[in-house]
């Protein structure tokens, strides 16, 4: 039974009536994220981590399909993946944060929020150099490496990058 709400969760999410809904709307857009936000936080105090990836999966389908409304929810996806970079007993869950966090770069056609970055870019260092004997550490490595590549490439994001390192 759980499997089949999990399955209509996510055929929910990326439904592209939701996203339309949302983009055609800019102040149900508002209320969407701002929903998002608090069940997403909700669901990390619970530690219901399918309900989380769910969350970020219809943020990511917002990233895709309405960059040009990306004002109304880039703080609260900003705020997200800080607090799942923070998540340091849940490496599936950072490793979801590198991810979101890539995504959210690479769909940036400005530098409006690029600034804001500049306290995640510590985090990302730190999980860049994870070393493990397992493969835990390795994914860590790789995603926080991944994150930080998107930055290196987007051209708008290299100028954070720099100034944080000074």
């Amino acid at each position: 039974m759980e499997n089949l709400t999990n399955e209509r969760s996510v055929s929910y999410a990326n439904s592209p009536s939701e996203i339309l809904f949302a983009y055609q709307r800019p102040k149900y857009c508002c209320q969407i994220t701002s929903y998002l936000e608090q069940r997403c936080y909700k669901d990390l105090r619970s530690e219901q981590f399918q309900s989380v990836k769910i969350v970020m999966l219809i943020y990511r389908n917002l990233l895709i399909h309405c960059k040009e409304k990306m004002s109304m929810f880039s703080g609260s996806l900003l705020s997200i993946i800080n607090i799942l970079l923070d998540q340091t007993r849940h490496d599936e869950i950072r490793v979801l944060g590198c991810v979101t966090l890539a995504e959210f770069v690479s769909n940036q056609t400005d530098d409006t929020y690029i600034l804001n970055l500049d306290g995640i870019i510590p985090k990302l260092c730190l999980l860049a150099q994870e070393i493990g004997e397992d493969g835990k550490g390795q994914h860590l490595c790789s995603a926080g490496l991944q994150a930080l590549s998107t930055m290196v490439i987007h051209p708008h994001a290299i100028t954070v990058v720099f100034l944080c390192n000074l």
